[in-house]
């Protein structure tokens, strides 16, 4: 299953946060891979998206290391895409698991949570630092510089959920702002809704998806 996870609506073609997600398996936790962009031109957005795009004619993964060389090999492409693109870059994390394993690719400031039941936790740091003035600055971004993803192998055990946020959605928000998904799991979606609005200061961009492991 390929689409968008979070707000209902396809993304358009030119956005320039852009969600993809991947399940494979009889059942959702057997093996996924989730992938969001976030970038300041839609042609970003857009290469990183074609890049990955081969993800939906790939046959099921037999194993965790399977499916985590098949990623690694479309985390490859999209910098090939971006690279094409002199001073293009754009902000990507991607999620991928198979049952309890988890790795993550990361190189910018798309955000990974795992949510599990009165847990939230970040998968990932941000490649940033704000100046004296309170202005943040981007250190890396894919297909810039170095733009080598850091990639971590985590344990996803006991996690129902992953959250993924762009620059737009956690910028005004701290971490604790999203206890609230495992404050109130029942409303999910009433959630998100909450850190949407704590981005209230860039409204004209930012992305959180919730992808459901189970």
């Amino acid at each position: 299953m390929v689409g968008r996870v979070g707000s209902g609506a396809a993304e358009p073609p030119g956005a320039r946060d852009a969600l993809l997600t991947l399940t494979v398996g009889a059942r959702p936790t057997a093996a996924g891979v989730a992938v969001m962009v976030d970038a300041t031109l839609p042609e970003e957005a857009n290469a990183v998206r074609r890049a990955f795009a081969g993800l939906r004619q790939e046959p099921p993964a037999r194993d965790f290391v399977e499916l985590e060389a098949c990623v690694q090999g479309f985390v490859e492409r999209a910098r090939e895409q971006l690279h094409q693109r002199p001073g293009h870059g754009a902000s990507v994390t991607a999620v991928a698991w198979c049952g309890a394993e988890g790795v993550v690719w990361h190189v910018g400031e798309v955000r990974a949570y795992s949510l599990s039941r009165g847990h939230v936790r970040r998968l990932t740091t941000d490649d940033t630092f704000q100046t004296t003035r309170g202005a943040w600055i981007l250190t890396r971004s894919l297909g810039l510089g170095r733009d080598e993803p850091t990639v971590t192998r985590v344990s996803l055990d006991g996690v129902s959920d992953l959250l993924l946020c762009s620059s737009g959605a956690h910028r005004h928000a701290d971490d604790a702002s999203f206890d609230v998904l495992s404050q109130d799991w029942s409303r999910p979606a009433q959630a998100i809704d909450v850190l949407r609005r704590a981005r209230a200061g860039d409204p004209g961009s930012g992305l959180v998806a919730l992808v459901r492991r189970s």
